[in-house]
Order: structure tokens, then C-alpha cells, then sequence
């Protein structure tokens, strides 16, 4: 197998791979989304915001992390396509 065709199939299992993460990392955002919109709403009635903060929290760490993979899967795209250009010129 070329080494052209070899970098391909890395770059394809990565993507799948981002893919795979995404989904989890989607769902676990979903999940804290409800969270720290009840706990957002508890500390505006004055109940628990040490709560609020920490929901808050992992929201924003949960979107770095969906941001970061998302970015990864663009570089890993364009790299995917620029391979195959080559293999196939």
C-alpha cells in the first residue's frame, strides 16, 4: 500500500473515531443543558447557587470540548480531501 493511501486510511479511522466523540460529547452537553437550566433557576429563587456555578461550568467545558472536536473533524476533512486529490492527479 502507498503511503498516500496509508495517511488516508489514518485520517478516515480519526474521523470516525472525532464522530464517535462528538455524539457522546453532544449528549453528555444535551444532559448538562437540562441540569444547569433547572439549577440556573433554583439559584435565581435563591436555593443552591454554588450549584449554578458548577452546572455553569460544565456546560462551557462540555462546549470547549464539542468546539475542539468539531475543529478537529474541519482540519482532518480538509486533509482528507487534499490526499485524495493527490491520489487521484
Amino acid at each position: 500500500m502507498r503511503r498516500l493511501e496509508k495517511k488516508l486510511l489514518k485520517v478516515l479511522d480519526e474521523l470516525e473515531s472525532l464522530t464517535t466523540q462528538r455524539h457522546l460529547v453532544e449528549a453528555e452537553l444535551e444532559a448538562h443543558r437540562h441540569i444547569d437550566d433547572d439549577a440556573q433557576r433554583d439559584a435565581a429563587m435563591g436555593i443552591d447557587r454554588l450549584e449554578a456555578l458548577s452546572t455553569r461550568s460544565e456546560v462551557a467545558r462540555f462546549n470547549r470540548l464539542l468546539h475542539d472536536i468539531v475543529t478537529r473533524q474541519g482540519h482532518l476533512e480538509a486533509t482528507k480531501a487534499q490526499l485524495i486529490a493527490r491520489l487521484r492527479g
